[in-house]
């Protein structure tokens, strides 16, 4: 006779379950090689990538550097061997880009209409023209995803042991770029950010067509996985009857959601109703990065000013992933997050495949905006031609990212 779960399990396939109706409630469980397979995908991965980073006592240059010319760091490779694993792993993973190796390898079908690991592929390179291998095949109506994905994010501040995070984009379809200037563009259906602290979390969103009115952004709080020497990349499918992700170590589930206020607007008062939605307050927290370029644009620097002058709180560590999620999680906070690109100063570092597109559609699904700062258009309104596009970012709560865009294009 087995014996009863413990406390801990209980809660662990609690949060599981509650992470799987989320997800469904979201897709209307129109996805489910995406909520059963994609994302629990991803999520060993950042698992993966967490326990590496703790076993990773003495982080170092491994010598190299990737296509965009930055020095890789030993870790920055472990992390993108196990989001590569976990990808050809996967065979609702028809596609797959990095930041450290920005060329779209693409899974060739096979006959059955699933994805091989092991036949020819067709890739697309950062500057975005097409190599193919083997016969091209037709289109065929089946649920596959490309990801486009930044494996470790912020390597500048993890000497230091400063969080740190990976960020994934998931798009419907074989490729994240889009096909010609006639074609529809990809569409991403969602976007997972692994923030690597004191816990190790991940912050998923999903938005699907047709169903963007029940898009949602959830913080998911990861255990602790003790990585072995040579890990299996799936681990043993759960049974029919339990969530997707009961295996994945989902300790904690939480809906995030970014509230525009004031606090002095009325509607904050208590109005006695237990039930309703939190009450927005004032966003008093401000993330200025490239804040080197304010010397050169009296606009942003009359805007960091003008938060110093409010008496708002600073909060930027230099790492995309932590700051931005400091802009979701913290209670009551929201905020802004600015990362402008000034004529005359360093280029925009952002890469819109692996950084900004994922981020944008994070805060969007959070309810709050994500706009280019150089024309206040919306990150997601652009398409994406080539992986290796750049640009600045605003993103938070949306009056704020109003207003900060009138500052800096004022």
């Amino acid at each position: 006779m087995s014996s009863p779960p413990s406390t801990a399990d209980a809660a662990a396939a609690a949060a599981a379950a509650a992470l799987t109706a989320a997800l469904d409630a979201a897709t209307g469980a129109s996805r489910p090689a995406l909520t059963s397979a994609v994302l629990p995908a991803v999520l060993r991965a950042v698992r993966r990538t967490a326990a590496s980073l703790a076993r990773a006592h003495a982080v170092a240059g491994d010598g190299t550097a990737n296509a965009f010319g930055d020095a890789r760091l030993d870790v920055d490779v472990l992390a993108e061997r196990h989001f590569r694993a976990e990808a050809a792993a996967c065979a609702a993973i028809a596609a797959a880009s990095s930041e450290e190796d920005p060329v779209e390898t693409v899974k060739a079908k096979t006959k059955t209409g699933t994805n091989s690991t092991s036949t020819s592929t067709s890739t697309v390179t950062a500057e975005g023209k097409e190599g193919k291998a083997g016969e091209e095949e037709e289109e065929e109506e089946e649920e596959v995803y490309a990801i486009a994905f930044d494996p470790l994010d912020g390597s500048s501040i993890i000497a230091p042991n400063w969080a740190v995070g990976s960020i994934v984009g998931i798009w419907a379809g074989r490729s994240v770029l889009q096909q010609g200037s006639e074609a529809p563009p990809p569409q991403q259906v969602a976007a997972v950010l692994g923030v690597y602290g004191p816990r190790t979390t991940a912050i998923v969103a999903v938005r699907v067509p047709g169903r963007e009115g029940a898009a949602v952004c959830l913080e998911v709080g990861l255990s602790p996985l003790s990585l072995s020497p040579s890990p299996s990349p799936s681990p043993s499918p759960p049974s029919s009857s339990s969530s997707p992700f009961s295996n994945e170590g989902i300790a904690h589930v939480a809906k995030l959601t970014l509230l525009n206020g004031n606090d002095n607007d009325d509607n904050n008062d208590d109005d006695g109703d237990d039930t309703a939605a939190p009450k927005a307050k004032a966003p008093k927290y401000f993330a200025p990065a490239n804040l080197r370029a304010a010397a050169a644009d009296p606009r942003y620097m009359a805007l960091v000013a003008s938060y110093i002058a409010e008496r708002r709180t600073l909060r930027y560590s230099g790492g995309l992933v932590p700051d931005v999620a400091h802009v979701l999680v913290k209670e009551g906070g929201g905020g802004v997050y600015l990362s402008p690109v000034v004529a005359g100063t360093a280029e925009a570092k952002l890469r819109r495949a692996f950084e900004l597109l994922p981020v944008a559609l994070v805060v969007e699904c959070a309810g709050g905006r994500a706009v280019d700062p150089a024309d206040g258009r919306r990150i997601l309104d652009r398409p994406l031609l080539d992986l290796n596009e750049k640009g600045g970012l605003v993103c938070g709560t949306a009056a704020e990212v109003e207003r900060a865009v009138a500052a800096l294009l004022g």
